[in-house]
């Protein structure tokens, strides 16, 4: 990964997370996990980006240059 979201262990290992605003905390727990899935999509799909390093396009992976999510990110992430 580009560092992008990204921290590296005191072994010099990278590890991502997703953080949670706790000011959302108190929204009901099904949309907490549906935003932490939606989350979790993105991950996901920046990852597909580190298997190909000819692929510099993250955003083909994700969003359209219009901000909306691409058909790739609908397909893999949505049922």
């Amino acid at each position: 990964m580009d560092g992008a979201g990204a921290w590296s262990t005191k072994e010099g290992e990278l590890s991502s997370e997703i953080n949670f605003n706790t000011t959302q905390l108190h929204r009901p727990f099904t949309e907490i996990i549906g935003t932490a899935g939606h989350e979790v999509g993105h991950f996901y799909n920046y990852s597909l980006r580190t298997l190909d390093p000819k692929n510099e396009n993250y955003q083909k992976f994700d969003c359209s240059k219009s901000g909306r999510h691409s058909k790739i990110f609908k397909g893999n992430v949505e049922p």
